[in-house]
C-alpha cells in the first residue's frame, strides 16, 4: 500500500498524536508499505524526522507562513497535493482541525482516495480557541463527516463524542493507542535519573511527564504535593516536558508556596532518559483536565511504575484495574499518592496489572495490524465504489446531475437535460450535496419521457398502477406535470417532466415525502415543522401552513437559538433531532413581523418579496410564491444534532389572544402530527393509497403506521405543549412562546 500520513507538526514536543503518527509510519514501513508523512516546518525537529527517514519513511515538511491560534497556514502544500496525491491508496489524517487536513480533503475528493481520520481526542470544540474551532466546523464539518471513510476512536467515550458531532455509527471504529515494547525490554538500573538531577536516593519521586500546558492540570498536582510535603518531607516532584506556554504561571505558583527547592523541571526527555525517569519514579501522575488516550500511561505501565490519573481522562474506565482513578481535587489526589507509597501489596498488584494490560492489549504489533486491516477494507470499498460509478456513468445519458447525502441515512441523485432545474435543487439542498460517490436510495430523472401504462390498473381517473410501478399525468392550478415511479418498493426511480413552476411541485410533493418514506424504514421521520437548538437542547414547532412556525424560528435566532430547520424537520426514534437546513420560505408577513429579516435581506430581495405579495393579492390569493433563501445566507451557524427536549404544536385561530396548553395528551398529539403531514404530503399520500389499493399486502401501506410508531418512541422523553396563536402573529406572540421555553 502507498500510505500518506498528514499531521500539522512533527516533533515529539507536541505530544501523543505525533508519537502515534511516527510509530505507525515506522511500523508500516517495516511491513514493506510505501509510507509518506507530510507536515509543516512549524517546530519541526529534523533529527526526529531523520530517525524515521532512516527506516524508509519519506517526511515532507511545508513552510508555515502563519500560525493563527495553532491553525498552521502552509499554502505550498497545494502544488504538492496537485502533483502527488493521486499516487496514494489511503490517507491517514491526525488531529481533527488543521489547514493541512482541509487541503488534503479537498484534493482527495478529486481522486476519490479513502481517508481515515484519527482526532486523538480533539474532535469536540472545547477548551482553547473555542470560537475558531466552531468556525472551522462551520466551514468544513459537513464535508468532514461526508468524505471520511472511517473515524478511529481511541476509547468508547471518544466514539460517543464522534456520534455527538454527527458521525454515523458505521463510520466509527475503536482502536486504542499502543507503544513499541522493545524499548522496555531492558530497563535501566535504579537511581541513574536521581544521580543525574541531584536527587537523594532516599527521596521519593512524584513524576509528571507531558507538555507543560494548562490542560494538563499540573497546578492541581503542585497543590497536592504542597499538602503532602507537610506530612512526608522526603518527596520531590519532577516535571518532565516542553513548555507549551504555561511554565511561567507554574513557577509563580511554586514560588508563592515556597517549594521551589523540592520541584525539578528537566525540560523534555526522550528515549532512554525518559525511561530512566519512569523507572526512578515512585508514582506517575496524570492530573489532566482532559485526556483521550495518553501514551505516557502505557509507558509507565511498561516500566512497572504505579499510575494515578483523573476520572476526566477517557482511558480511566480501562485503567482503573491497573491504577488509581481519582476526582480532580488535591485532597483525593494526595490520598491516592499516600495509598501507593504506603501499601506495598496494592502497589505491586496495580503495577503487575499495568504490565499485563500493556503487553496483551496495547502492544504495537496488535494495534498496527488492526489499523492495517482498516486501511485494506476501506481501499477495497473505495475500489468497489469506483467500479460502480464507472458502470453508472457508462449507463447515464444525462449531461447534468447532482447527488445528495442526508446524514448518511438517505442518498439520492437528480439528473436531467435542464441545467437550470439541476441548479435549482443544488441551491435547495446545498447543505447535503455529496462530493463522494453514492449508490442512491432513489433517483430523480427530470426529462421528457412517455408514460408506460401497459397492463396497469387505472385508479380514480388518474393513477396507473402495476407491480412496483405507479404513474400519472396531472395539474395543480397553473402547474402541469407527468411522472412515473419505478421500483417503488425497493430503490425508487422517478421520471418527471413538467411545465412552469413544476420544480416546486417536484420538491415539495415528491422529493420531500419520498425522503420521508425511505427514512421511516430506517427509524427516522420528517415532520412539517421548524426546529432550533436552545441551550444545547432541541425544540420543534410543528404546524400547518401559515401558522407562524417560520416567524417563531426567526425570532428565536436573535435570542441565541441555533438553526436546525425551517421545514421539514428530522427526528429519530432515538429522541435526537437532526438539522435539515434546506431552504427557508419567506413571505412578506415574515419581513414585517421579524426584525431579523429586515437586517439580513438585501434591497433586491426585499423588492422581490414585496412583488410576490402584490402578485398574491392581484391574483385574488390564487398565486402564492415565497422567497426561497438559503439558511447560510441568514444564519452564522447551523447545528447538526441535539437531544429533543420540547415539542410546541402551533395552532392558528381567529381569536384575539394567545392560549398556551401545557398538558397535551401524547396520543392526541401524535394523531395531530400525522394529520399535519398528511395535509402536507397529500399528493404523495394519494400515490401510496392508489398503489396500496392494488397491492394491499405491500409494505407501502405500512408507511403511516410506522410513522406513528417512530413518533411514539421519539417523544417518550419530550415535553409537549401547544400554543393557539391569535389572528395576527406579533411580538407578543413570540414573547409568550419564548417565556414557555425559558
Amino acid at each position: 500500500m502507498k500510505i500518506l500520513h498528514v499531521i500539522p507538526f512533527f516533533s515529539p514536543k507536541f505530544g501523543g498524536s505525533v508519537t502515534v503518527a511516527y510509530e505507525l509510519a515506522k511500523e508500516f514501513a517495516r511491513r514493506n508499505h510505501d509510507v509518506t508523512v507530510i507536515t509543516t516546518d512549524f517546530g519541526y525537529d529534523p533529527q526526529y524526522a531523520k530517525t524515521i527517514q532512516d527506516s524508509g519513511v519519506k517526511v515532507v515538511p511545508f513552510h508555515c507562513i502563519a500560525n493563527i491560534a495553532s491553525f498552521l497556514y502552509s499554502p505550498s502544500i497545494k502544488p504538492w497535493l496537485e502533483s502527488n496525491l493521486k499516487e496514494y491508496d489511503i490517507i491517514h489524517l491526525h488531529n481533527y482541525r488543521s489547514y493541512q487536513n482541509a487541503m488534503v480533503q479537498k484534493y482527495s475528493m478529486r481522486y476519490e482516495i479513502p481517508i481515515i481520520m484519527q482526532p486523538h481526542g480533539s474532535i469536540l470544540p472545547f477548551f482553547e480557541n473555542q470560537n475558531l474551532k466552531k468556525l472551522y466546523d462551520y466551514i468544513w464539518k459537513r464535508k468532514n463527516l461526508m468524505i471520511m471513510a472511517k473515524f478511529i476512536a481511541l476509547t468508547e467515550n471518544e466514539a460517543n463524542q464522534f456520534k455527538y458531532m454527527g458521525v454515523p455509527d458505521n463510520k466509527i471504529t475503536i482502536i486504542p493507542n499502543a507503544i513499541d515494547l522493545t524499548q522496555f525490554e531492558s530497563l535501566p538500573l535504579e537511581d541513574i535519573f536521581k544521580l543525574k538531577y541531584g536527587i537523594s536516593k532516599e527521596d521519593k519521586i512524584l513524576l509528571f511527564l507531558g507538555r507543560i500546558h494548562r490542560i494538563k492540570g499540573i497546578d492541581l498536582l503542585i497543590d497536592a504535593f504542597y499538602n503532602l510535603k507537610k506530612e512526608i518531607p522526603n518527596f520531590k516532584l519532577v516535571i518532565v516536558g516542553p513548555d507549551s506556554g504555561y511554565l511561567s504561571e507554574l513557577k509563580k505558583q511554586i514560588n508563592k508556596l515556597k517549594i521551589q527547592n523540592d520541584i525539578v523541571f528537566t525540560g523534555p526527555l526522550y528515549h532512554t532518559e525518559k525511561i530512566e525517569a519512569y523507572c526512578d519514579a515512585d508514582v506517575y501522575i496524570l492530573p489532566s483536565i482532559f485526556e483521550s488516550f495518553p501514551n505516557t500511561i502505557l509507558e509507565a505501565w511498561a516500566c512497572g511504575t504505579p499510575v494515578i490519573l483523573m476520572d476526566s481522562c477517557d482511558i480511566s474506565s480501562i485503567a482503573k484495574q491497573a491504577s488509581i482513578v481519582v476526582k480532580r481535587n488535591p485532597i483525593d489526589l494526595a490520598a491516592a499518592i499516600k495509598k501507593i507509597i504506603h501499601d506495598d501489596a496494592f502497589r505491586e498488584m496495580i503495577c503487575a496489572n499495568g504490565k499485563s494490560l500493556v503487553n496483551h492489549e496495547f502492544n504495537k504489533e496488535t494495534v498496527s495490524t488492526n489499523i492495517e486491516e482498516c486501511y485494506r477494507q476501506n481501499i477495497l470499498n473505495s475500489v468497489t465504489k469506483k467500479n460502480s460509478k464507472n458502470l453508472k456513468r457508462s449507463e447515464s445519458v444525462f449531461p447534468y446531475s447532482v447527488s445528495f447525502n442526508i446524514h448518511n441515512l438517505i442518498t439520492f441523485s437528480i439528473e436531467g437535460n435542464n441545467k437550470k432545474i439541476i441548479d435549482h435543487f443544488k441551491r435547495d439542498y446545498a447543505y447535503f450535496i455529496s462530493t463522494s460517490e453514492i449508490d442512491p436510495d432513489f433517483r430523480i430523472i427530470v426529462s421528457d419521457f412517455e408514460l408506460d401504462i401497459k397492463d396497469c390498473n387505472f385508479i380514480n381517473y388518474k393513477y396507473y398502477v402495476r407491480d412496483n410501478y405507479i404513474a400519472c399525468s396531472d395539474r395543480y392550478k397553473i402547474v402541469k406535470w407527468k411522472l412515473s415511479i419505478k421500483d417503488i418498493e425497493t430503490k425508487p426511480i422517478v421520471n418527471f417532466n413538467g411545465g412552469i413552476f413544476s420544480e416546486l411541485f417536484l420538491r415539495d410533493y415528491i422529493i420531500e415525502p419520498l425522503i420521508a418514506f425511505l427514512l421511516v424504514q430506517k427509524g427516522y421521520i420528517l415532520m412539517h415543522a421548524s426546529s432550533i437548538a436552545y441551550n444545547n437542547q432541541g425544540i420543534i414547532f410543528p404546524a400547518t401552513k401559515g401558522t407562524g412556525k417560520t416567524a417563531t424560528l426567526l425570532n428565536f435566532m436573535k435570542d441565541g437559538g441555533v438553526f436546525l430547520s425551517n421545514e421539514p424537520s428530522m427526528i429519530g426514534e432515538n429522541g435526537i433531532i437532526y438539522s435539515y437546513p434546506s431552504f427557508i420560505h419567506l413571505y412578506y408577513y415574515n419581513f414585517i413581523s421579524v426584525p431579523l429579516i429586515a437586517k439580513k435581506l438585501g434591497f433586491i430581495q426585499k423588492i422581490e418579496l414585496f412583488l410576490k405579495k402584490l402578485t398574491y393579492h392581484l391574483s385574488m390569493h390564487y398565486v402564492s410564491f415565497p422567497l426561497n433563501i438559503s439558511a447560510n445566507n441568514l444564519f452564522d451557524t447551523v447545528g447538526i444534532q441535539y437531544p429533543l427536549k420540547s415539542l410546541i404544536l402551533l395552532n392558528k385561530t381567529n381569536r384575539d389572544s394567545i392560549v398556551i396548553n401545557r398538558n397535551l395528551s401524547k396520543t392526541e398529539t401524535i394523531q395531530k402530527l400525522v394529520i399535519i403531514n398528511q395535509f402536507e404530503w397529500q399528493y404523495f399520500t394519494q400515490l401510496l393509497q392508489s398503489y396500496t389499493y392494488v397491492f394491499p399486502n405491500s409494505h407501502v401501506h405500512l408507511f403511516w403506521q410506522k410513522y406513528r410508531e417512530i413518533l411514539k418512541k421519539s417523544l417518550e422523553k419530550v415535553d409537549l405543549y401547544s400554543v393557539d396563536i391569535q389572528k395576527f402573529y406579533d411580538n407578543n406572540t413570540y414573547s409568550k412562546i419564548f417565556e414557555l421555553i425559558k
